[in-house]
């Protein structure tokens, strides 16, 4: 008689498919670029237009085009007929109008 444990099959897949998907949840965005607690570039153009409408509800703004950079989205926005570059992070959260590279 052997003092090995042995494990039946299904429980050691279930096993793998849970560390699978913990390891997804924490590496999965930097191979796959989706985050779970990120929002889209839709809804970050729609945080963007909304805090105008809200704080300068005067102005005329307009989104020319819109990149995904890194972390954050780019929009070419014209703001009272003057061109501009916003950045919007990744959550949808805070807005800057310069990224200043640190490499």
């Amino acid at each position: 008689m052997s003092d090995e444990i042995q494990i039946p099959v299904k429980y050691f897949v279930i096993a793998l498919i849970i560390v699978g998907m913990i390891a997804l949840y924490f590496f999965g965005s930097k191979i796959t670029g989706f985050t779970i607690d990120g929002t889209s570039e839709d809804e970050a153009r729609e945080n963007l237009l909304n805090f105008f409408n809200t704080n300068i509800p005067d102005s005329s703004v307009e989104i020319l085009s819109s990149s995904k950079e890194g972390n954050f989205y780019m929009f070419d926005v014209t703001i009272d007929s003057e061109a501009v570059q916003l950045y919007v992070t990744e959550d949808g959260e805070y807005m800057t109008i310069d990224l200043v590279p640190l490499k």
